[in-house]
């Protein structure tokens, strides 16, 4: 069975056919819109038809061309690549659409970047580039007094988002969970982790790693926890022997980077987090924030400060400056947490009282 809603394609197995069989085979777009997404079948209009068309796809009961898969993807799975199918979901969505109980589709809210933008995978070595933040999405706190965004994780399907409330110098955290447009999934109950400043994963451990940072004792600094992504629940609190503000974990490499203070000293250690390098440079003018980090460097996003815009300050694994791009986020934006998933960069942003969450291209600075 294709994609991973067998459940729900049982179900709809057992809705749409009545759903057809109680409808005339063709009707109008129930929004009186131009059909396109949604019109599976090519006939002008969007309704059960179409669910059904796409729940015996999701079953492998038919087969779809290139211009039906694109028609079918409602929820933007193939965009998101998470996924990377057609499958129940989009079929429920359509069927939702047909009776006019959805004014649009996902794919339809979804925001693309600037055409004349590149992804990271395309930037030259010796061109300088700027950051163009394009917005994905807006969410609100799930509890309005954790209304504070702080470190975030985003693996294709899904962000785990940490949201924090002060109250007598006590820092805590509930991790929300959000769909990859910003609906609330999940929220987990309120957990000691001070600033959750960075959130990373380690699949050989399954589990995210968190970064403490600032907190009511300057200990925390130096503390990081173990969250099981799937009760959101901490396993392990721990300490490493040096502070860092954000720590990010590889899998290609198996190695954790981490920034020290304000930014001048990152250190490099195994998947066991025993330090391997540790490496000095020149100290930024901008406020450390997150970090990520890939085969192909570590990559630190910062925030304004007086004397600096927001950046995004990208390390070779030897200590080296590989590229400094300025992000275009105003003062009062401010950049959190980063995530590069399948070549595209995520930054999700505090303003606050809510949260954003923008996909980042790049321009070369003199275009």
């Amino acid at each position: 069975m294709r994609g991973k809603n067998k459940w729900l394609a049982l179900l709809l197995a057992l809705i749409v056919p009545a759903a057809v069989a109680a409808m005339p085979p063709i009707r109008p777009d129930a929004l009186g819109k131009a059909a396109y997404y949604g019109d599976v079948n090519e006939d002008g209009a969007v309704n059960a038809h179409d669910a059904l068309l796409v729940l015996q796809y999701a079953v492998e009961k038919t087969t779809l061309s290139n211009q039906q898969l694109t028609a079918a993807d409602v929820s933007g799975d193939l965009l998101m690549a998470a996924y990377a199918d057609v499958n129940a979901l989009d079929a429920l969505l359509i069927l939702r659409y047909g009776v006019a109980r959805l004014n649009a589709f996902p794919v339809e809210l979804m925001k693309t970047p600037p055409r004349d933008t590149l992804l990271l995978a395309d930037l030259q070595p010796e061109t300088a580039y700027e950051g163009v933040a394009t917005l994905q999405f807006d969410f609100f706190p799930a509890m309005v007094r954790f209304g504070n965004v702080q470190g975030g994780y985003f693996d294709g399907s899904r962000w785990i988002v940490a949201m924090t409330h002060m109250q007598n110098n006590v820092e805590t955290v509930r991790l929300q969970v959000l769909d990859p447009y910003g609906n609330t999934l999940a929220l987990s109950d309120e957990l000691p982790l001070d600033h959750a400043n960075n959130i990373t994963y380690h699949p050989g451990l399954d589990r995210l790693v968190v970064s403490h940072c600032q907190g009511a004792e300057n200990a925390s600094f130096y503390t990081y926890s173990l969250v099981d992504p799937h009760t959101m629940q901490i396993t392990q609190t721990a300490a490493k022997e040096f502070p860092f503000f954000s720590m990010a974990y590889a899998p290609s490499v198996a190695q954790y980077a981490s920034g020290r203070w304000g930014g001048e000293t990152i250190d490099v250690c195994d998947a066991e987090m025993r330090l391997l390098h540790t490496f000095q440079v020149a100290q930024p003018k901008s406020l450390s924030q997150g970090v990520f980090a890939d085969e192909s460097g570590i990559y630190f996003v910062r925030s304004h400060t007086p004397q600096s815009g927001a950046e995004l300050l990208v390390y070779t694994w030897q200590g080296a400056l590989a590229r400094r791009i300025p992000l275009d986020f105003y003062d009062g934006m401010e950049p959190e947490s980063i995530n590069i998933v399948n070549g595209q960069v995520y930054v999700m942003c505090d303003s606050g009282g809510y949260g954003h969450c923008y996909l980042i291209t790049f321009r070369p600075v003199n275009a």
